[in-house]
């Protein structure tokens, strides 16, 4: 946590280039989303071992804290915010999608219903962002 605070106050004073959050981001959610009992045994939580629901959890906090990651890089690559918000939300979708075909979500108890949703839900909004609409031009007849 020192080492991010330290990052994030050297790249507030312009000290620190942009990229290292965002590449932090990402390496840190997908030490949590790759290996998940791992990430459990270095923090010393694995005592009685780790069970498939706690994977299963542990790789959805690991993938949020990727889309952290993917939407400042996308910002920071030069995106707009509203194409760096479709980004994110096509790897939520991925995420969804995997989550469906792996079993993890009957692991944490989503519905097939919930599954479709899941990954519809992302999907849409990711391509209402790509939209070159501007919002007055939707309610324009």
């Amino acid at each position: 946590m020192a080492i991010f605070g330290a990052l994030g106050f050297l790249t507030a004073q312009g000290k620190a280039p942009l990229w290292i959050a965002a590449a932090s981001a990402i390496g840190n959610g997908l030490q949590f989303f790759i290996t998940p009992k791992a990430a459990w045994k270095a923090y010393g939580a694995d005592g009685k071992g780790v069970s498939k629901e706690t994977v299963a959890w542990t790789r959805l906090v690991g993938w949020s804290i990727v889309l952290r990651g993917i939407y400042m890089g996308s910002l920071i690559l030069g995106a707009t915010r509203q194409d760096a918000l479709g980004y994110t939300f096509i790897g939520l979708a991925l995420n969804a999608l995997r989550l469906s075909i792996s079993g993890d979500a009957e692991t944490i108890g989503v519905s097939k219903k919930g599954q479709v949703f899941c990954v519809a839900l992302p999907l849409l909004v990711a391509a209402a962002s790509f939209a070159t609409l501007e919002p007055s031009e939707l309610l324009s007849p």
